[in-house]
């Protein structure tokens, strides 16, 4: 529990996540009739703008300046200072001054630091708690070194129809520094299957140790792992509160569970207990719950998440086409989800550095017995976590879908780079938002887009509101459900992807705050967990995607130098200089066919058009890649983009011989697909394959002499 200006110590010796959460949870089910009605309650004369506090980061050379503007009825802000992890390092106060502008200058730099920023204040007779949260990572040795896997799992059917989108976003995540491996699952696939290939390539890849940048994106027709016993009578209400829509909600919660204490976590997600078939209770089929049904009793993440889960699902949305006995519009729309993804990577599109919110709820604050007071203001998931990556002074309030009784901006004519909507629900729509019907015909020029209403949030369902937002035209490439409880994605402005994120989220204990419970006598407050940990918090779309990095046009040229050093050329990044924020350097990798690449060099930026660098080439190491970056002058921390890939492979001193001509050569594409069979000069097969119309990507080709190299076509 916090008091103002004070935090109370946190003693994992006395108190575990499980005990905490349930303490949570069942506090929350005895104010069972506060939130019921909690959003039809008092609302305290104020829009959620004026009840968030919202942090703008300025980046100096050796520090960083944060500042915000509160009512001037407000006391002085705490900022405490802490690790990753959550542990504490310090606590400062800052006092506003006259205007209600406070400004805090943090210039310890040299570690990886998360700043909250929490400030109370008064809005008549309702005591707000305004919360923001700061990351900053300006390190890029550990950044650069620590292992990104990219596990995609896709149903074979889908796999098939969606070849070529697929190879170029195998190739598009190598080129990003991933490490990628794909698994297509034959016939009717189960959850235990889904779970089994996601443990075996983790345990192939790592056999000790579990890497914390292990990414899953499951696609096409994988099935949810249902959880839960909702019950709003029962001790364990469902996040929106309904009474008939409980039991077990759609999940990838458990995907993303691994291990505990060096245990197999399946073992804490257990299918024996729950009972719930009444009608009254689970109205939808699919969210009734019984023992030994394949749906798993938890509504609790029962350990922490380690793995960072995504899908992109598009069944069940008949309000785009997509039919019950054909699969074409649902690869169409999948087909078009990965050309827009593509374009994202390579900014092809760059959205405008600011956000778009639709607002339909308000902040709601009501009493429940004695001095307890419940506040929640579900778009604050909006203005919290957007203002220190665009600025307060760039959240605009707005309309997903033009609205012609107003004259706000929209999202098809005024793109953003995050938006929020919030209203009253329906699986297939959001009030004062948008419909699953106005999807399909209206596009959203936004990349990631937080919602929430009623029912909506439980995904697998018929044109449900998510998955429809994800398949409109546009710009959308994640979606989540924010408000019971908050996400907290300000972590994307530190080089974090939006499944770090989504993990962050479903992990929250405490450690980030969205809504509160507030002591009107003593002020003392708490977080209000309606939700939290709990399993449905689930990322509709891409989980590896991130902020926009810079990129490096054309290819990689690779001339070898000597046996074991290779002098490497390449087109200086167009992003380089655009603004100040904007100064791109490069990072240099090579590695093992199969393997990771590892860090070797970094090019600092230059003016020039082309740039150039010796590196010496580890024995072994067949693949060379150079990333771009912008540096940490004028951000949060460096954030990479999408590079250029080369091959290193010298079996003789013949072959730096551009003139050599190889009998055979066999060209596979990165998913290991035969091409067909090549003979000439190297430059002579290079041309050979940019004339046989193949999808831009990289190709491997491998000689009669053994040694093999990276060809990449582009259009």
């Amino acid at each position: 529990m916090y008091a103002q200006g004070m935090f109370a110590s946190k003693n994992p010796a006395t108190t575990s996540k499980l005990q905490t959460m349930t303490i949570a949870t069942s506090f929350s089910a005895a104010l069972g009739v506060l939130l019921l009605a909690l959003v039809h309650g008092t609302a305290f004369g104020q829009n959620t703008r004026q009840a968030s506090l919202m942090v703008t980061q300025q980046s100096l050379s050796n520090a960083v300046e944060l500042s915000w503007t509160s009512p001037l009825n407000a006391g002085s802000s705490t900022v405490e200072i802490r690790k990753f992890d959550g542990s504490t390092i310090r606590m400062d106060q800052v006092v506003p001054d006259a205007s209600g502008r406070s400004t805090y200058i943090f210039d310890n730099i040299g570690e990886p630091r998360e700043l909250q920023i929490i400030q109370q204040w008064r809005i008549g007779v309702v005591d707000v708690v305004g919360t923001a949260y700061v990351s900053i990572d300006k390190g890029l040795s550990a950044m650069a070194a620590t292992p990104k896997d990219a596990i995609v799992i896709v149903d074979k059917e889908m796999a098939d129809g969606i070849r070529i989108e697929l190879i170029t976003f195998v190739d598009d995540l190598v080129r990003e520094g991933w490490l990628v491996s794909t698994h297509e699952l034959l016939g009717e696939v189960s959850v235990d299957d889904v779970k089994q290939t996601i443990r075996g390539e983790i345990k192939r890849r790592y056999p000790s140790d579990l890497p914390s940048r292990i990414h899953v994106i499951l696609l096409g027709a994988l099935p949810y792992a249902y959880s839960g016993g909702y019950n709003v009578n029962g001790g364990t209400p469902n996040p929106d509160y309904h009474t008939e829509h409980g039991g077990a909600w759609a999940s990838d919660a458990y995907y993303g569970d691994i291990s505990h204490n060096g245990l197999n976590a399946d073992r804490f997600w257990t299918d024996r207990s729950v009972n719930i078939v009444d009608p009254a209770v689970a109205a939808r089929e699919e969210n009734r719950n019984t023992q030994n049904d394949g749906k798993f009793d938890q509504h609790i993440i029962p350990t922490d998440l380690e793995v960072c889960v995504g899908r992109v699902d598009f069944r069940q949305l008949p309000a785009f086409g997509v039919s019950d006995n054909s699969r074409d519009r649902e690869l169409e729309l999948m087909k078009s989800y990965f050309d827009r993804n593509h374009d994202y990577r390579s900014r092809a599109f760059v959205p405008p550095n600011r956000a778009v919110i639709d607002d339909n709820f308000g902040a709601f604050s009501r009493v429940s017995g004695g001095n307890t007071r419940v506040t929640e203001a579900f778009a604050t998931s909006g203005y919290r976590s957007f203002a220190p990556i665009v600025s307060a002074d760039s959240i605009y309030e707005g309309d997903w879908i033009a609205d012609t009784s107003n004259n706000l901006p929209t999202l098809d004519t005024f793109p953003a780079l995050f938006s929020y909507g919030c209203g009253g629900g329906g699986y297939a729509h959001c009030s004062g938002v948008a419909t699953s019907a106005q999807f399909a015909t209206n596009p959203l020029y936004a990349p990631f887009a937080l919602l929430f209403g009623s029912y909506f949030g439980d995904v697998d369902s018929r044109n449900n509101l998510l998955r429809s937002a994800l398949a409109a035209d546009g710009w959308t490439l994640t979606v989540a459900w924010s408000g019971r409880p908050h996400w907290f994605i300000h972590r994307l402005a530190s080089g974090a992807t939006m499944g770090e994120c989504q993990r962050l989220s479903a992990n929250n204990d405490y450690d980030f705050i969205g809504a509160t419970i507030v002591d009107t006598v003593t002020k003392v407050y708490q977080a209000f967990t309606l939700g939290a940990r709990n399993i449905h918090m689930i990322l509709i779309g891409d989980p590896t995607l991130q902020l926009q990095g810079p990129t490096i046009p054309g290819t990689l040229a690779v001339m070898p130098s000597s046996e074991n050093r290779a002098e490497l050329s390449w087109s200086a990044s167009t992003e380089h200089g655009k603004a100040p924020s904007q100064q791109v350097a490069y990072v240099i990798e090579t590695g093992p066919d199969g393997g990771a690449l590892t860090a070797r060099d970094t090019v600092a930026p230059t003016e020039t058009d082309l740039v150039s660098a010796v590196v010496d080439i580890p024995a072994g190491h067949s693949n060379i890649r150079v990333r771009p970056y912008f540096t940490a002058e004028g951000r949060l921390s460096p954030l990479f983009g999408r590079g250029v890939l080369g091959s290193w492979t010298v079996s003789s001193v013949e072959e730096f011989d551009p003139s050599h001509v190889y009998t055979s050569v066999l060209i596979v594409d990165l998913l290991g697909r035969r091409i067909g069979e090549f003979s000439g000069t190297r430059q002579e097969i290079h041309n050979q394959l940019a004339h046989k119309g193949l999808p831009q990507g990289l190709y491997v080709a491998g000689s009669d002499k053994g040694s093999g190299w990276t060809i990449s076509v582009t259009p």
